[in-house]
């Protein structure tokens, strides 16, 4: 199985701005380098809190992630999952967010991953709620 058939999706509301949402992703203070190619100190390390909340101890891979927000603007939720292009099967997709109480939203990200574990589904990440592992069109 190729590590981008599947992709762990998050969709939610959140109140945030979009710089604001977008800092959660921040990963400008997790490399071990610094620009001149020196290697910092640990204390100078500092992982985003996606990485965090994943509980990772390591910085995650920006090329398998996908983020979508639609502003202040409230979507049905058919309505922006259809900018979630690479899933294969938008409907299940639909489903899963209806059966966890979501009808509407302004956001979603997915982590396309298939070693990666989600240990605590039941928490919000970066204000939007885990809503499975899907099958990609990747």
């Amino acid at each position: 199985m190729s590590r981008m058939s599947k992709a762990h999706i998050w969709v939610g509301f959140t109140r945030k701005k979009q710089s604001e949402f977008d800092k959660y992703f921040d990963q400008s203070k997790a490399f071990l380098f610094d620009s001149t190619g020196k290697e910092k100190n640990p204390s100078e390390v500092e992982l985003s809190q996606f990485s965090k909340d994943l509980k990772k101890e390591y910085s995650f891979n920006e090329d398998f992630l996908f983020i979508y927000y639609a502003g202040e603007a409230l979507l049905e939720i058919g309505e922006l999952l259809a900018e979630m292009e690479d899933i294969s099967s938008p409907e299940i997709v639909k489903e899963a967010c209806i059966a966890t109480g979501i009808t509407e939203a302004n956001a979603f990200f997915f982590y396309t991953d298939t070693n990666l574990k989600v240990n605590e589904p039941e928490k919000k990440f970066n204000d939007l709620t885990y809503i499975g592992f899907f099958d990609t069109t990747f």
